[in-house]
């Protein structure tokens, strides 16, 4: 009986912002030298500038794992199991001092601390057998 362990991946989602453009109306006037210029309106339209560091694409995610489960299956495995693998992030400070590698530094400091941390969905492991 063969085992076969499989890493699904995630992805982080896109992130972007929304900026205003000028979209020709397919109409002209004429400007102050009499030239024929188009006429324009101003739209948003989103722009991708890059990818979360921290927002899993939870639907690429799903079609990912969906498609190697495919794949085992195809090839004679049967899935055991699929457990999401977790991983995370955090930082503190006081305004001066920043956690270094991992370590807080200069403890003689005990006001004005902040600390945040999250965690997000790293991939999926599937554990399959033939």
């Amino acid at each position: 009986m063969a085992a076969l362990t499989v890493f699904v991946k995630s992805t982080f989602i896109e992130v972007g912002e929304y900026r205003s453009i000028d979209v020709p109306t397919g109409q002209t006037k004429k400007n102050m030298f009499g030239k024929e210029v188009p006429i324009t309106r101003q739209e948003q339209q989103y722009f991708v500038t890059g990818k979360s560091d921290c927002k899993v694409d939870g639907v690429q995610l799903a079609r990912d794992t969906n498609m190697a489960v495919l794949d085992l299956e195809s090839k004679g495995f049967r899935v055991v199991s699929i457990t999401p693998i977790v991983s995370g992030h955090w930082n503190a400070s006081n305004g001066n001092v920043t956690k270094v590698e991992g370590m807080i530094i200069d403890r003689d400091v005990k006001t004005d601390w902040f600390a945040y941390g999250f965690s997000y969905t790293a991939g999926v492991m599937i554990i399959a057998m033939q």
